[in-house]
């Protein structure tokens, strides 16, 4: 009876970890794929669109920063997920949080700047990707960490 106990444990750790890995996936592809799309958004005419890629705020191409940054955030995951490692999960975290941030910031940005000019779908999605991608890894850095351990049930 312990044994069986033993392995739904082991399950139900199992499956907290792949549901965090494909929530981190997830996250992360919305942040690559909003990093692409439409940031600065001009509803009227559609002449001052740009694109996260050739948007100018902090540098020549914000959407740059996040693509790359998404990039090394997956890295990280499947070295977490690899070597089972709390930092890695940690750095995801830190790296999905830094996007929710991110985001923010530029959303703030945009609409102070201009009345004409609106945030486009891309700032949305890099939001969105940060939420996801956060939680996702809170959850791995739990779970590595052992605090969660799973449904209790017992299996006649």
């Amino acid at each position: 009876m312990e044994e069986q106990s033993g392995s739904t444990d082991r399950m139900a750790s199992f499956g907290a970890m792949a549901t965090s890995l494909i929530g981190i996936i997830l996250g992360m592809s919305i942040v690559i794929l909003g990093s692409f799309l439409t940031w600065q958004s001009d509803e009227v005419l559609g002449i001052f669109n740009r694109s996260g890629w050739a948007f100018n705020n902090v540098i020549n191409g914000d959407g740059r920063i996040t693509f790359i940054l998404g990039i090394v955030c997956l890295i990280f995951l499947a070295l977490g997920w690899l070597l089972k490692s709390r930092v890695s999960y940690g750095v995801a975290a830190l790296l999905s949080f830094f996007f929710l941030a991110f985001s923010i910031y530029e959303l703030a940005v945009i609409n102070y700047r201009s009345s004409l000019l609106g945030t486009g779908l891309g700032i949305y999605l890099l939001g969105l990707g940060g939420v996801i991608g956060f939680l996702s890894s809170l959850c791995g850095v739990f779970i590595v960490k052992g605090e969660y351990t799973g449904p209790q049930m017992n299996i006649p």
